[in-house]
């Protein structure tokens, strides 16, 4: 299979050289299943009948942390592809990891808040899994932590600017954390649509704050050095960016 974000009706798959994310929706359930070398490392559920998110995800000493058996039982499974009726919805154009990536003062904001995270990355722990991917159009976060039962799993369009990060369009969330009851603690789904880039009003300076408005969220710029880029989150959140920051694997434009 060649490189590349496939969609459709339901479905949506990021497929690498390592790595295969995919997303889907089957009738009650949302999900997200991690693919590595070919192998199911990890998947979460969330049920909206029961209102519960279930997952499971093999971590770094290789041993297997889920809160459901079900999903435990299908880890290492092998990946199927549903290849019918897909459209590629965007490139993934892998290159080598160990290409060094220009400084803010070579590149500016913009160039260096798109470039230095394009690419994979995994990080396992004991009772915790990170993944982001990030193609040329879309963000993907696969993030499950067992303590207060912290997931989040999401897909979105996000454009750099000058000074920051606007976010107009998460087309699908799983964001489980504890009893629910925090206000971001939403789930939606919205697959299988071409990516939408949003038109955004691009702030003339920056206030170095997080802006939510009916376009969607702006992360403006808190600080920033050559190797290192602050962004104000929502709330009391920060956002980092590092030029060196290591990735599992590297993509071009």
């Amino acid at each position: 299979m060649e490189y590349g974000v496939y969609s459709k009706l339901n479905y949506e798959a990021a497929i690498s050289d390592v790595f295969c994310l995919v997303f889907y929706k089957n009738t009650d359930i949302f999900g997200t299943k991690l693919y590595k070398q070919g192998k199911l490392i990890a998947v979460c559920e969330h049920e909206n009948t029961r209102k519960i998110t279930l997952y499971a995800f093999t971590n770094d000493n290789n041993k297997n942390v889920f809160n459901d058996e079900r999903l435990c039982s299908i880890l290492g499974e092998e990946m199927v592809f549903q290849d019918e009726g897909v459209f590629k919805k965007d490139e993934i154009n892998v290159i080598s990891a160990d290409i060094p990536m220009p400084s803010v003062s070579e590149k500016g904001i913009a160039y260096c808040l798109k470039h230095w995270k394009l690419g994979s990355q995994l990080n396992l722990f004991e009772d915790a899994l990170n993944f982001t991917m990030n193609t040329s159009k879309i963000e993907y976060v696969m993030m499950i932590r067992k303590t207060n039962e912290d997931v989040y799993c999401g897909a979105s369009v996000t454009i750099p600017y000058d000074n920051g990060l606007f976010g107009g369009q998460q087309y699908f969330r799983i964001r489980n954390f504890a009893d629910n009851t925090q206000p971001w603690c939403n789930f939606h789904c919205s697959l299988g649509n071409e990516v939408a880039l949003p038109d955004f009003d691009v702030p003339e300076c920056s206030t170095g704050a997080c802006i939510i408005t009916k376009q969607g969220y702006y992360w403006e710029v808190k600080r920033y050095t050559d190797d290192e880029i602050a962004l104000q989150g929502c709330g009391d959140d920060e956002y980092f960016y590092y030029r060196d920051v290591y990735m599992t694997e590297r993509f071009s434009i």
